[in-house]
C-alpha cells in the first residue's frame, strides 16, 4: 500500500439547503473567515489573495417513507425501510431503501455505505471478488459504528441514481436529500457522519459534495475507485485529457499492475460512457462526445463552475487499485483530487497493491476501508 498526500420516519421532509449564506470567497459549509489583521500588519506590498468563487445555491428535495422492507443481510438487528425522494429540481422521483444497523451502545459515528454503477445494489452485495465487504460493515457495526447502506430502486434497466435528463449534478440531488435526511434522523451527533462509495457510489458523494453542498454534513468522505472530475474530459470530448491524464499517472509515482510497460486508460469505457448518459436521456452526449457538447458535460460534472471544491469540515480521502486498468476512473479520480483541496491541503491517496476495480469485495480492500473508517470517522 502506497499513500500520497495530493432515519417511526416523519411521513414527509421537505430539506432546502439552509447554511448561512457564506462570506466573499467562502464556501457553503466553510469555517467563517479569520478577522482582518490589524491595520498596517501586512508588509507593504503584500498581494490581495484571488477569493474563491461562492459555489452555486442548492435546493434539495424531500424524503417520503413507504413503510418497512426486508433484505438479507450480514448486519445483525438491522433494520429496513423503504423510502422515496421526491422534489429534487429536475429530477424524477425514486425509490430507495436502507439498512440502519445500530450499534448496542452510543455510537462512535454514523458511516453510509454506497455500491457503485448506479447504486442498485447493498453495499454488501455489489461488486466482483470474494464478498469482503458484508464482513467489513459488521466488524464496524461490533465496533460501535452506526452502519447504513443504500439501494437506489429505479426502473429496470435504468442508470439508478444517476436516472435523469438534467446531468449528473442534477441527479446527484438525490442522493444530497437522502444522505440529510438519514443525518437528520438517525445521528445523534456522536461521533462523525461519514460516507463511503465505490466507484458510482463515489461519483455520488463527490458530486454531492461539489455541487449540491453537503460538505456542510459530512466530516469524513472516503472515495474508492473514482470519482470523475470534468465529463467532457474522460468521455473523450476534450483533446487535451490524453497529455493531461498521462501527466497525472506518471505523476502518481504508482507501480500499475496493468501488465510490462502498461498504465490504466485515460477514457472511461463504454459502459460507464453508457450509465454517465442515463443522466441526460435521451441523448448519448458521453458516448458521442464532442467539442461540441463539451460545456453541457462540464455542466454536470463534479467539477465545474459553481462547484465547492475548498472543504474545511470535510476530510476527503481516496484509494484506487493498482491492478484498475481498464475503464478510465483511476485518471479520472486523480484529476477530481488535484481539482480540491481538504482542510487546506490536497486529499490523501492510497494505492493498494493486488487490488482492482471492487476494492471493497476483496479482504485487503476491505481491511484498508476498514482501517480508514475506524482512524478518520470520529
Amino acid at each position: 500500500m502506497r499513500t500520497v498526500s495530493s432515519l417511526a420516519l416523519a411521513a414527509s421532509l421537505s430539506l432546502v439547503a439552509c447554511a448561512t449564506e457564506p462570506a466573499p470567497g467562502e464556501a457553503a459549509g466553510a469555517s467563517p473567515s479569520s478577522p482582518p489583521p490589524a491595520a498596517g500588519a501586512p508588509p507593504a506590498g503584500t498581494p490581495t489573495p484571488t477569493p474563491a468563487p461562492s459555489p452555486t445555491p442548492v435546493t434539495l428535495g424531500r424524503v417520503v417513507d413507504r413503510g418497512a422492507c426486508s433484505h438479507k443481510t450480514d448486519l445483525t438487528d438491522a433494520r429496513c425501510y423503504a423510502l422515496a425522494v421526491e422534489g429534487c429540481p429536475d429530477v424524477p422521483a425514486m425509490d430507495v431503501e436502507v439498512l440502519v444497523a445500530e450499534p448496542k451502545g452510543p455510537a462512535k459515528g454514523t458511516i453510509l455505505f454506497g455500491s457503485g454503477g448506479g447504486g442498485g445494489a447493498y453495499y454488501e452485495d455489489a461488486g466482483d471478488g470474494g464478498g469482503a465487504a458484508g464482513p467489513m460493515l459488521e466488524r464496524l457495526h461490533q465496533k460501535g459504528y452506526r452502519v447504513v447502506e443504500r439501494a437506489w430502486a429505479g426502473p429496470p434497466q435504468s442508470g439508478q441514481w444517476f436516472e435523469g435528463t438534467a446531468g449528473p449534478a442534477a441527479s446527484a440531488c438525490r442522493y444530497a436529500t437522502l444522505a440529510t435526511y438519514l443525518k437528520q434522523t438517525f445521528h445523534k451527533g456522536e461521533g462523525g457522519f461519514c460516507a463511503t462509495g465505490n466507484s458510482g457510489g463515489s461519483v455520488e458523494i463527490a458530486t454531492a459534495l461539489t455541487r449540491q453542498g453537503r460538505g456542510e454534513i459530512f466530516d469524513y468522505a472516503l472515495l474508492t475507485s473514482g470519482p470523475a472530475a470534468s465529463f467532457d474530459k474522460h468521455c473523450g470530448a476534450d483533446p487535451s485529457w490524453p497529455a493531461a491524464c498521462g501527466a497525472l499517472l506518471d505523476g502518481a509515482g504508482a507501480a500499475w499492475e496493468c501488465g510490462p510497460g502498461a498504465k490504466p486508460v485515460c477514457d472511461f469505457d463504454p459502459g460507464i460512457k453508457q450509465l454517465v448518459d442515463s443522466a441526460w436521456r435521451p441523448g448519448k452526449v458521453c458516448q458521442e462526445a464532442t467539442a461540441a457538447n463539451a460545456a453541457t458535460l462540464v455542466a454536470g460534472s463534479p467539477i465545474a463552475p459553481g462547484a465547492t471544491t475548498r472543504f474545511d469540515k470535510t476530510t476527503i480521502e481516496l484509494f484506487f487499485g493498482l491492478g484498475d486498468c481498464k475503464n478510465g476512473v483511476v485518471p479520472a479520480g486523480l484529476a477530481f483530487a488535484k481539482s480540491i483541496q481538504t482542510k487546506g491541503a490536497p486529499p490523501k491517496v492510497t494505492f493498494l497493491s493486488q487490488v482492482g476495480h471492487s476494492i471493497h469485495a476483496v479482504d485487503k480492500g476491505a481491511a484498508a476501508i476498514e482501517a480508514a473508517l475506524e482512524a478518520s470517522c470520529r
